[in-house]
């Protein structure tokens, strides 16, 4: 089964679709489709293989271009495992023990948040809460 859409509906959905690009670029915020979002993900993730890998290979870019499809994939496969190994080196976002959050209030919410996001938090509005 196909969803087929009318032109209105199109228009429409590509009309809200603008005036929330438009909103969002506004506030400093770029909003980017699951699929730019995929695909850059796929992008960032070849750039990294490849810059490992020529790491990995000991030679100058272009002298690594020049390497035979079956000699880079070899060095590709050693830079997908280093990465791999690079990822459990990382520190988890988001892994701020509660101690270390502060608490702030607008409108009757709270939250705890990070320090860093603190002042962008009080020029949204939201006050500091002092015990």
């Amino acid at each position: 089964m196909t969803k087929t859409t009318t032109p209105a509906a199109q228009a429409k959905k590509d009309e809200a679709e603008a005036r929330a690009l438009a909103v969002s670029t506004k506030l400093g915020n770029p909003v980017i489709t699951a699929e730019e979002s995929a695909r850059l993900q796929l992008e960032h993730r070849a750039i990294a293989l490849h810059t490992r890998a020529v790491e990995l290979s000991g030679l100058a870019p272009t002298e690594f271009d020049a390497l035979s499809a079956d000699e880079k994939a070899a060095f590709v496969d050693a830079a997908a495992d280093a990465l791999e190994e690079d990822k459990g080196r990382l520190p988890k976002l988001g892994a701020t023990p509660k101690a270390d959050l502060v608490r702030v209030t607008k409108d009757g919410d709270t939250l705890d948040i990070h320090p860093d996001a603190l002042v962008q938090h009080q020029h949204n509005g939201w006050k500091l809460v002092t015990t």
